[in-house]
């Protein structure tokens, strides 16, 4: 991180531009952070710049020993320059936003405690909402990310219930990955096909052997939320009984493929054989899981004590 050593300047441009170097800061760690060059009218140009200069007199110099572990400085405590800097920029802050296609996450930057204006104009522009309550990562409180974070009201989604964010995108992502399923078998039965090999096979073959994947994906988080069970853990971002439903569901479709017997053999046994090899090479502390045999209901034979990670002091 450099900053000039002039923190004032004119520039060459015609008309010139008069500009004021600001720099953020961080209270958090008490660091400072890159700023921006700033165009202000002369009148106010020439009234501040010494100013300007003096307050920041040995910010390069403090930026040079600064560490992301530092003490946290209080509001009560800034100094004129870290306080004006702060309200300036003080880093980026992560917000819930409603989509088109569900709930994500997005980087926004703040200037004191609230979300900078071209952010909010950003976000409004892509037709983006805020729900006001989220759920905590722990899934055991909630909190109003809106509050003092100067966020129109125009702009928040006012819910029924908070929103568990990382739910949310587990959900979205899994009904993604199920329908990337569905649409390579579809591939796999039209006509046309584009030409050459995908990894040593044609694009039918390919499309109907991929399209296993997320089968198996679904049968190997049934297995790892039984094992978490047994651990006495039960995973907030994945239901047992909706898994099998959905799983039900997704079988159901591709077990319509004249082939889907020979391509989901195939494609487990290959799953199972790299799983047994790291299971035993790692001694039971990958995460990894040797599938038991599946029926279209999504019941399943028992898995083995070695089929799982026996040996992993966290469970996942």
């Amino acid at each position: 991180m450099a900053f000039p050593k002039d923190l004032f300047r004119v520039t060459s441009h015609q008309p010139p531009r008069f500009q004021l170097y600001q720099p953020g800061f961080n209270p958090s760690n008490s660091c400072w952070l890159n700023g921006k060059w700033l165009t202000v009218p002369k009148a106010e140009y020439e009234k501040r710049k010494a100013k300007h200069q003096r307050i920041y007199k040995g910010l390069r110099d403090a930026v040079a020993t600064q560490h992301h572990r530092n003490k946290r400085t209080a509001l009560k405590d800034m100094t004129e320059a870290q306080r004006q800097a702060y309200e300036f920029f003080s880093g980026e802050e992560t917000l819930t936003v409603k989509q088109a296609d569900g709930y994500g996450l997005v980087s926004v930057e703040m200037g004191g405690t609230k979300v900078k204006p071209h952010c909010i104009e950003w976000i409004r522009a892509k037709g983006w909402k805020i729900p006001r309550l989220i759920v905590r990562d722990n899934g055991e409180k909630t909190y109003d990310q809106t509050r003092g974070r100067g966020i129109p009201d125009d702009l928040i989604e006012v819910t029924k219930k908070p929103v568990d964010t990382w739910k949310e995108i587990v959900k979205q992502n899994k009904e993604n990955q199920r329908e990337l399923s569905r649409g390579l078998l579809q591939s796999s039965l039209e006509e046309a096909q584009p030409p050459g090999m995908i990894m040593g096979c044609d694009f039918k073959t390919f499309a109907l052997s991929m399209s296993m994947h997320g089968l198996l994906e679904m049968e190997e988080e049934i297995v790892r939320c039984e094992f978490n069970a047994t651990k006495g853990k039960k995973d907030r971002l994945s239901d047992l009984e909706d898994e099998r439903a959905e799983y039900v569901k997704l079988r159901g479709d591709l077990s319509k493929h004249p082939h889907f017997e020979e391509a989901y053999d195939h494609a487990k046994a290959e799953h199972n054989d790299c799983a047994r090899a790291n299971l035993d090479s790692s001694k039971g502390t990958l995460f990894d899981w040797v599938l038991p045999k599946f029926s279209p209901d999504g019941t399943h034979e028992p898995w083995g004590p070695k089929d799982v990670p026996w040996a992993a002091k966290d469970v996942w």
